[in-house]
């Protein structure tokens, strides 16, 4: 059983580490986390961001739901950030 909080957010840049952002109890402030990470890092105001939600299986990946961040420009060009949050699940409590 894990002690860490269930929510990840991380930065993988392409196919190298992530880079995790905050470990957080709860949906909402973990994709916060996350939209103010992105926002720091940058140099010019982010365009409107959006999440796509994902459906896992948890057997496979000790994930239930994942969401990847992308950025919308003016122009609607859509460019993924990089940056995802997910849920992990405690396989060990869920086999119980």
């Amino acid at each position: 059983m894990s002690n860490l909080p269930p929510w990840e957010a991380l930065y993988e840049p392409g196919n190298v580490s992530s880079y995790f952002i905050g470990y957080l109890n709860d949906e909402k402030p973990a994709k916060a986390a996350a939209e103010a990470w992105l926002r720091s890092q940058k140099l010019d105001e982010p365009g409107r961001l959006r999440w796509d939600e994902f459906r896992l299986d948890p057997a496979r990946f000790g994930y239930d739901v994942e969401y990847l961040l992308r950025e919308v420009d003016v122009d609607g060009t859509d460019t993924e950030s990089g940056i995802r949050v997910q849920h992990r699940v405690d396989q060990a409590r869920d086999a119980s």
